[in-house]
């Protein structure tokens, strides 16, 4: 070929008098669905040789891409079928049979495979030394240029393909001989989906119905040897769903269902989920309708979920992402099985895959460079609050300080409601729990991410000196039921949304930019801390919200005064703030 010059595309032709066309062959597989053709043969009408070239690469790619999809809705149609009856085996070990035929047929007649066979003649010794004895001279024409023709293979190329069918037939009598299933079953699975079944081969029937199929595949490569030899062997029929019903009694599965026809069974369940949960299995769901197109739960297979637990890795951020998502989806699956309740599927088909999460110690103790940093700014200084309604106005000021000696979660500080503090005569007491205050008090439903996170703690004394009580009171004096009542919210959203978005950028201002270094990391400061002053690992869980695996329960503390002694441990000397909340009643 000289340089720059494009290959000629496969199947661009010019019949005699006609113009230019493309042919493009029907996977056996998909011919059935196209009414039993075997190609598209397209005309490009009157082009230039170049454009021809670019258009019938073009017509190739789009028909690529609809054979992919025939087959993808063929894959999510199909039934799902646990024991395949030996009637049932049968059938498709004849249509394995019948494949074998097939694609022995495409070989002797379409110019593609002419074409291919005629280059191994052209570079094979065998080929070589017959066409010295036949005096051939020169290249011939491209099988695909020539287009059909009625002279059939040359004996150059029957005698390559005659070699390459002896050489498969001897390889598929070994694979017989030593049972090596794995060969047969992509051939056996296209014969069942044609029927419209998706087939367990991995049950006794299933694996004793691809030993069928097997001697099928072995009969059809030695017949299609003898054809080799000149003997007529006729080409059976596709085996598609036999009319009157598939054999043996066997009747096809009726019942379809969708992942959010399980969604919403369980939204309305005894469980009572909360807005949180059912948001992000909300969004769970809506990759899993992406990612298979809305297939109905009894066409998944294990393999499926292999696929799903990897496009989620590329879609997600964060690997946890990721996990969190496959796992809310097999949490709906789960329920769909007879022991979930519903009985809609014998067993979870996604039940063994994972996404596994490297662990990393992304989030790190602030350093105190960085809390200095942090707290070196008007607000801090001079009470000056924020305008950005995401700061929530003086939640931008005690939030934070609240999480550094709290160790409690963003959400979790701003949400908090007026009874949610209370004088005890020592001192404040902070409650951070989903049972304090009264539903009808017209605020939103708070929430705590764990069971563990429910407490009731001290309130720290530097807080104290900071002007907090004074702040509860005056919340209270004015009605507020909220102790921060100019934070946003939307229905439905973890309370510290909006307000996270404007700590970002405030750290940010603040010159605090490296990853990981955000509100979360307080509760590993305070954490660091305590351990450092020497406050037992049980105390300081329960003060910060952490659960103490192998440690004994933190929420067997009840007594606030043993609370107050060692949290007064927690100390950030340098972070050195002046007083300038101002109470209005002073």
């Amino acid at each position: 070929m000289k340089k720059n010059e494009v290959a000629k595309p496969i199947g661009l032709s010019r019949p005699s008098g006609r113009s230019l066309q493309v042919r493009i062959c029907i996977p056996q597989d998909l011919q059935p669905h196209y009414g039993g053709r075997k190609d598209f043969r397209i005309s490009l009408g009157r082009v230039s040789a170049t454009e021809a070239k670019a258009e019938s690469h073009r017509i190739r790619v789009e028909k690529e891409q609809e054979f992919e999809a025939k087959r993808r809705e063929l894959l999510l149609a199909a039934q799902p079928l646990q024991d395949i009856t030996p009637e049932l085996a049968q059938v498709v070990a004849q249509g394995v049979y019948a494949e074998g035929l097939r694609e022995d047929d495409t070989a002797r007649e379409a110019p593609e495979v002419l074409t291919a066979l005629q280059e191994l003649a052209e570079t094979s010794p065998v080929s070589a030394v017959v066409g010295a004895m036949l005096s051939i001279g020169g290249k011939k024409p491209s099988r695909a240029a020539q287009g059909a023709s009625m002279d059939g293979m040359s004996d150059e190329e029957a005698t390559v393909l005659a070699d390459l069918n002896a050489l498969k037939e001897g390889h598929v009598a070994l694979d017989l001989a030593r049972r090596r299933l794995s060969v047969v079953q992509p051939v056996a699975d296209r014969v069942a989906r044609r029927m419209g079944l998706a087939v367990d081969w991995s049950t006794d029937a299933g694996r004793a119905a691809l030993r069928l199929s097997l001697e099928h595949y072995r009969r059809a490569w030695k017949d299609r040897g003898a054809r080799d030899r000149g003997e007529a062997i006729p080409t059976p029929a596709p085996i598609l769903a036999p009319a009157g019903g598939l054999p043996g009694g066997l009747s096809k599965p009726s019942a379809r269902h969708k992942l959010r026809d399980v969604f919403d069974k369980w939204k309305t369940s005894g469980d009572n989920p909360s807005a949180a949960t059912i948001r992000k299995k909300e969004v769970a769901v809506r990759f899993y309708e992406q990612f298979t197109e809305d297939a109905s739960i009894e066409t998944l297979t294990p393999e499926m979920g292999s696929e799903f637990a990897g496009w989620l890795l590329t879609k997600c951020k964060a690997e946890k992402t990721a996990k969190d998502h496959l796992e809310a989806v097999k949490s709906l699956l789960n329920r769909a099985t007879k022991q979930g309740g519903l009985g809609w599927l014998p067993e979870n088909p996604w039940l063994a895959w994972r996404v596994k999460v490297r662990k990393v110690n992304a989030r790190k103790p602030w350093r105190a460079e960085d809390l200095v940093k942090l707290f070196d700014s008007e607000l801090f200084k001079a009470f000056e609050l924020p305008s950005l309604p995401s700061a929530g106005g003086a939640a931008a000021y005690w939030v934070p300080l609240l999480g550094l000696f709290t160790g409690a979660r963003q959400s979790e500080l701003c949400q908090l409601r007026t009874a949610d503090i209370e004088a005890d005569g020592e001192g404040l007491a902070l409650f951070i729990t989903s049972e304090r205050g009264e539903e009808e008090d017209g605020t939103d439903e708070t929430s705590t991410k764990t069971a563990v996170s429910k407490r009731r703690i001290p309130v720290h004394p530097e807080l104290i000196r900071l002007g907090f009580d004074d702040y509860w009171r005056d919340m209270r004096k004015a009605g507020h039921k909220v102790l921060f009542p100019q934070v946003q919210r939307a229905p439905g959203r973890p309370a510290g949304e909006y307000f996270s978005d404007w700590f970002l950028i405030y750290r940010r201002d603040q010159g605090i930019t490296t990853r990981w270094v955000d509100f979360h990391a307080f509760r590993h400061t305070a954490s660091t801390r305590l351990t450092d002053a020497g406050v037992p690992d049980s105390v300081a869980d329960y003060l910060t919200g952490h659960s103490s695996a192998g440690r004994g329960s933190a929420r067997t503390y009840k007594h606030m005064q043993e609370l107050r002694a060692q949290q007064a441990k927690l100390a950030y000397p340098e972070v050195q703030l002046p007083r300038v909340y101002r109470s209005s009643g002073s």
